[in-house]
């Protein structure tokens, strides 16, 4: 659903934007706490300046969140793909992976002592 298009800056920009969205709303959907972080890399500022790239983080608390006792594990996958690769070859599946894990943690209401942060990353990571 994803991952089959090429997911590029430099390609079809509508369907990167509503990808992200889309990405998003999976892990609100998911139930997980929900982030973007924003970086503007130099590849971006060549093409438009005031593009963005995103990072989209979705947090699943463990037990001991907040506590100095928790650890965090970091679970990540980068979505977007190259110029000229038709999706899942570059990564996709690994997206795809993040997102499957997330939600199978999130139906079966895991209570995990570690929290878990899946990010799905921007630019190769």
């Amino acid at each position: 659903k994803y991952f089959s298009h090429i997911r590029s800056y430099r390609g079809d920009r509508n369907h990167y934007r509503k990808l992200k969205r889309s990405l998003k709303d999976e892990f609100l959907q998911i139930g997980l706490t929900t982030a973007t972080q924003s970086f503007w890399p130099k590849e971006l500022r060549k093409y438009n300046p005031r593009d963005k790239a995103h990072n989209i983080i979705g947090i699943w608390p463990g037990t001991r969140r907040g506590t100095p006792s928790d650890q965090i594990i970091i679970i990540g996958a980068h979505y977007d793909t190259v110029r000229s690769s038709p999706g899942v070859d570059d990564n996709g599946s690994g997206s795809a992976a993040v997102l499957e894990m997330a939600k199978l943690i999130a139906q079966n209401n895991c209570k995990l002592d570690k929290t878990i942060i899946f990010v799905l990353f921007d630019m190769e990571e």
